[in-house]
């Protein structure tokens, strides 16, 4: 192979116009070198991008956009979408994108950890806690669909332990409905392979209607579980599955309102004991796949986990002192707030 001339080469003594015209879409081994890591031509050896080099100056062919170039620009819609991370950014007072950032900083696991109290000492005292957390996992910086599945790893416990306080009549009734309990999981296996199927781009923009459909559900929970005949159906079952192996926050209210109005005689420990099974087999389907995948940050998992024991510690103790009501109204105010703000960076 020749060696490429370069102007001011005392070898060069031919003038410019005699020299032999580059051909477009040929390449040698020198001028077809790429970068390793970005894939594009490098500079020092592409003649048509290198100044002063053979056939530097000549019209150079439109070049097709590399895969690495259609990587780097985003569309509008996913950039509108992404916005919604600068409100959850405000939160912690923070502007960098999710994707560059690590939630091992101590204030993105001190935010976190204030969460997980929070949503605990709801959960203790009127529940609806994940309204409250996985804002802050996003906050955080971990990308929505980590801060999704994340979050359902830090609440998993909760309803374990609910359905272990009565562990001596739960043999019974797995095999008086055992069905009911392989389709609630077969459905979050489903609602999960949704998440890691759709990504970032899908489940972002579906934040502000998740988080509104569950603020709406809770602030409705006495309502739902009294005059809500149409849950009976098994579909809605199969639905709330879906929603629990997807993303889940209010699933336990959504559940106990189908077990209401598919037994309207059932008796209210009974119901919270099959609700707690049921939510559990959805979600813990769910959070297998998503554990499998590799999507779950486990120390800002184990943080919430740890505030969260902790929020429900203190909202026994504080039972008597705090109304459920007072923390029923924070929660709802709480979900309405973050829904608006998230719609508004998405959607405006």
């Amino acid at each position: 192979m020749r060696r490429p001339t370069w102007r001011g080469d005392r070898r060069d003594a031919a003038p410019d116009a005699a020299r032999r015209p580059v051909r477009q879409g040929r390449r040698t081994r020198r001028s077809g070198r790429r970068d390793a890591r970005s894939g594009r031509p490098t500079a020092s050896s592409d003649p048509e991008r290198t100044p002063g080099c053979r056939g530097h100056g000549e019209a150079a062919a439109p070049q097709r956009a590399l895969p690495g170039d259609v990587l780097d620009t985003p569309s509008a819609a996913w950039r509108r979408a992404d916005a919604v991370l600068d409100a959850a950014d405000g939160i912690s007072g923070a502007s960098v994108h999710p994707h560059q950032r690590n939630p091992s900083r101590m204030l993105d696991l001190v935010l976190i950890l204030l969460a997980g109290i929070a949503g605990g000492l709801a959960n203790a005292l009127a529940g609806g806690g994940s309204l409250l957390t996985f804002p802050a996992f996003l906050a955080a910086g971990l990308p929505p669909v980590t801060a999704n599945a994340t979050n359902a790893v830090a609440a998993w416990p909760g309803h374990v332990v609910a359905a272990w306080a009565e562990r001596e009549r739960v043999p019974a009734l797995l095999a008086a409905h055992r069905a009911e309990f392989l389709r609630m999981a077969a459905g979050g296996l489903v609602g999960a392979l949704l998440l890691l199927a759709g990504g970032d781009r899908v489940f972002l923009p579906l934040v502000p209607p998740l988080l509104g459909l569950a603020t709406l559900a809770f602030a409705l929970r006495r309502h739902l579980a009294r005059g809500a005949r149409a849950l009976a159906h098994p579909v809605p079952g199969l639905l709330l599955a879906l929603y629990g192996g997807y993303f889940g926050a209010g699933l336990g209210v959504m559940v106990m309102a189908w077990v209401a109005a598919r037994e309207p005689g059932l008796a209210p420990a009974e119901a919270n004991l099959r609700k707690n099974l049921l939510a559990t087999s959805a979600t813990t389907a769910g959070i297998l796949l998503l554990v499998a995948a590799g999507t779950v940050d486990w120390p800002a998992a184990l943080v919430g986990l740890a505030g969260a024991v902790l929020g429900g510690w203190l909202g026994g103790r504080a039972a008597r002192l705090l109304p459920p009501a007072w923390i029923g109204r924070i929660v709802i105010a709480t979900g309405t707030l973050l829904t608006l703000g998230y719609a508004h960076r998405i959607y405006l």
